[in-house]
């Protein structure tokens, strides 16, 4: 989904989506734009990727993205939305903010990637409270399309669903950035929601994760109404239940692979220790 950030570690699936609340897109105002009527045909988009989610969208606007794995445990998910006319932008979620795992002995510095192969794509930084992370994603986000951005308190504050409120994170927070900008096509408003979530593990695994993250663009007046229809977009997103079976079938997967890992890494040490042993009897020395 637009966005669902779906990690598994090791034995746990963590999904999580989100919910906000805005004015009904039914009813809302567009005098500023042609982009939104009176009454939004609603049509399915089928996650073309992993067949892991279906969500309704506005008939007409251009939609790309869905699921991507990026190994057994760590698969998330982007919906870039457009309408006809550009007037408005929206991006559910963002599969390029990877999973984060905590600083610790067994893993490199704050700030390198953190990956086992075929397993997880991480980055290793402390846990971020969501209104630093939105702030720092939403000059990444809009760099490229403001001439300058002009940061604001935020206004977008989202209910989240009971899929999101049940995942029980150790800490979760909330933060929200709203921006002016300066834009070729005029004055423009960006809008970024963001909630971080800090799951405790066992032996070094700790990890946190940024979803949702949700950012929208569009002009000022037009603002609600990019919100309404992402709320529209969360109401109706539902996860696939092969999909999801199938999600548990990699995660098994995956654990018996870092099981396979781990004896093979014990056979290896046997196999070099018996060279040392018949090296040191070789030479007429005893342990």
């Amino acid at each position: 989904m637009n966005r669902i950030l779906l990690v598994t570690l090791f034995t746990a699936l963590v999904a999580t989506a989100c919910n906000s609340r805005a004015a009904d897109p039914e009813t809302a105002s567009t005098a500023a734009s042609g982009t939104t009527s009176a009454k939004i045909a609603w049509v399915p988009y089928d996650d073309p990727g992993e067949h892991a989610f279906s969500i309704e969208v506005p008939q007409g606007w251009n939609v790309q993205g869905g699921m991507y794995r990026f190994g057994y445990f760590d698969v998330r998910g982007t919906v870039d939305l457009r309408s006809p006319d550009g007037a408005i932008i929206l991006r559910f979620d963002d599969a390029n903010i990877p999973p984060y795992a905590l600083p610790g002995p067994h893993k490199p510095a704050e700030g390198q990637l953190y990956a086992k192969p075929r397993q997880f794509q991480m980055m290793v930084e402390r846990y971020r409270d969501a209104q630093s992370f939105a702030e720092t994603y939403g000059k990444s986000r809009f760099r490229s399309v403001c001439q300058n951005l002009t940061p604001e308190a935020g206004t977008w504050k989202p209910t989240m669903p009971a899929l999101v409120l049940q995942m029980h994170p150790q800490t979760a927070t909330e933060g929200t950035v709203d921006y002016t900008c300066a834009s070729s096509a005029g004055p423009k408003r960006a809008s970024v929601f963001v909630r971080t979530s800090l799951y405790p593990g066992t032996n070094d695994s700790s990890f946190w994760v940024a979803d949702p993250v949700l950012s929208a663009l569009t002009a000022p007046a037009l603002m609600p109404v990019a919100q309404s229809i992402m709320q529209h977009i969360l109401d109706t997103f539902q996860v696939n239940p092969q999909w999801e079976a199938y999600q548990k079938q990699m995660t098994q997967e995956g654990v018996a692979l870092i099981g396979q890992n781990f004896q093979s890494f014990l056979a290896q040490m046997q196999a070099q220790h018996q060279a040392i042993y018949k090296f040191l009897e070789q030479a007429g020395l005893r342990l």
